[in-house]
């Protein structure tokens, strides 16, 4: 499998492969999937083109731990940064890699559903941006207001 496995049982915690610590007993793997082509597609797209240095980094960062998110919480709506939220479709653009990447990592299509501006949403960042900080123990980089959220990141397929 494409991650890297990160565990806490205890008071303590170990990491196995990344810097960053789960909640609770969950037992959360990161993806570590090459997004390096989503990486140069995005560098050379005009919108993205004049992001500032280390910000394209930032976003893939936190894309793949807004994949671990949903995938340690199947259930939740996890909202995502719009930086984030431009590498997720820029993946998905790329289909026959995003399928295989989801389907390596999830065990199935994680759907993206555009949200708009709503309580849902508002509710839905505030509750992401408390995993975030407790898994990764750092608030997220990036600007935490969503373009959108998967919801439920359930297999709606």
């Amino acid at each position: 499998m494409s991650s890297a496995v990160l565990e806490k049982s205890g008071p303590e915690f170990s990491v196995v492969g990344d810097k960053c610590g789960p909640v609770g007993h969950l037992k959360v793997e990161l993806p570590t999937f090459d997004l390096s082509y989503v990486e140069k597609q995005l560098s050379d797209d005009l919108p993205c083109s004049d992001w500032a240095s280390g910000r394209l980094g930032m976003a893939v960062e936190e894309y793949k731990r807004f994949l671990a998110l949903c995938r340690a919480f199947p259930q939740k709506a996890i909202g995502i940064s719009c930086d984030a939220d431009k590498v997720w479709h820029r993946h998905i653009l790329n289909t026959r890699r995003y399928i295989a990447d989801c389907s390596e990592y999830f065990g199935y299509f994680l759907h993206h559903t555009p949200e708009s501006e709503t309580d849902e949403n508002a509710e839905a960042q505030r509750e992401t941006n408390a995993l975030w900080v407790e898994f990764f123990e750092e608030p997220r980089k990036l600007h935490a207001q969503a373009t959108c959220i998967a919801g439920g990141c359930m297999n709606n397929g």
